[in-house]
């Protein structure tokens, strides 16, 4: 059997599509880290994932079906695999050594609303999935948005942990109170406290100060998820309730990557103002969107761009890209002009 491999997600686990994109009975075709793959759900729901292809003739065993007993059959030549890559039937060949044919499984998980793949090379060697909290525990609630655009993952995953960026592309929805103590002080700073949480991990609190140190406005607090995983705080002025977004910037190809967004607050779940919040998560995701697709090279490269003392947690996510990945691929510019 041919092995695809997963070039960036090797032993990382990282949600693909929502729950309820997979519906029972249908198979669904997907690309993850540039490999297509095939999702569907056994006969109890259980959610699996094969590389989509077929290791007869190499047809997408995404243009089959999913049989009564939870098996995908090929649409070519009707062989059938289940969940775990063996092969169940094949057709005309009763003498057929079923455990010598088998499809690529790829590590799957159910887990917050989400389906989670990892890209072991060995479904079965896949490290134990932790998740935030809130994805599951009682009280929280919230949207599940799923974007894709034109960019690479890293790209998109740097600018969602910026802090910086808030008030200039968001001043209508999160950045709101950031832009006005910005406009009414000039002299306004970023104060940023950053702590690393392990694995190139690292949680930020931030908040506005003036010159002397006294507060001018806006505070919150982002924390890094190795390696495409972020939450983020959202300032609340009433004691006790919390407002955050899980993002998760999943590899599909090399240009192209799916935001995935998961809103959580533990307030006013029946509410209507509350509830807005859900209603602004797509606007918020939106707003990121020219940022990420026209920013070139698409790839965080590992020299040539310019940072300030603003830019605490981006920085912090480039060490971590060219120590885990390599970085980009973009040689140093020119120092000048000759002469």
């Amino acid at each position: 059997m041919r092995i695809a491999e997963f070039p960036t997600y090797a032993g990382h686990w990282t949600p693909i599509v929502a729950s309820a994109a997979l519906k029972a009975g249908k198979p669904l075709a997907e690309v993850f880290d540039g490999v297509p793959v095939v999702l569907f759900r056994d006969q109890e729901g259980v959610a699996h994932t094969l590389v989509d292809r077929c290791p007869h003739r190499s047809v997408k065993l995404s243009i089959g079906a999913v049989r009564t007993d939870g098996a995908i059959q090929c649409a070519f030549h009707g062989w059938a695999f289940g969940g775990d890559g063996a092969a169940r039937s094949i057709p005309l060949n009763p003498d057929a050594k079923l455990a010598a044919v088998c499809a690529q499984p790829v590590a799957t998980r159910e887990r917050g609303g989400l389906i989670w793949l990892n890209g072991a090379a060995d479904a079965r060697d896949a490290p134990a999935l932790v998740t935030p909290d809130t994805l599951e525990a009682p009280g929280w609630f919230g949207a599940i948005v799923v974007r894709d655009w034109a960019c690479h993952w890293s790209r998109a995953i740097q600018t969602m942990l910026d802090v910086a960026h808030i008030p200039f592309v968001h001043p209508r929805s999160i950045g709101a109170a950031f832009g006005r103590a910005l406009g009414q002080r000039g002299d306004v700073e970023l104060a940023q406290d950053l702590e690393p949480t392990g694995g190139g991990g690292f949680r930020m609190t931030w908040n506005l100060v003036q010159r002397d140190g006294e507060p001018a406005g806006d505070a919150g607090w982002v924390a890094f998820h190795p390696p495409n995983g972020m939450s983020l705080g959202i300032p609340q002025r009433r004691a006790g309730r919390t407002s955050l977004l899980h993002i998760w910037c999943a590899p599909l190809t090399e240009t192209t990557s799916r935001m995935i967004v998961v809103s959580r607050r533990n307030f006013g779940r029946y509410a209507v103002v509350p509830r807005l919040y859900d209603l602004l998560t797509p606007v918020i995701l939106g707003e990121d969107r020219r940022n990420m697709v026209t920013a070139w090279p698409s790839e965080v490269p590992p020299l040539g761009e310019v940072s300030m003392p603003s830019d605490v947690s981006t920085i912090a996510f480039q060490k971590y890209y060219r120590a885990a990945f390599g970085g980009g691929h973009e040689t140093a510019p020119p120092k000048g002009p000759p002469g």
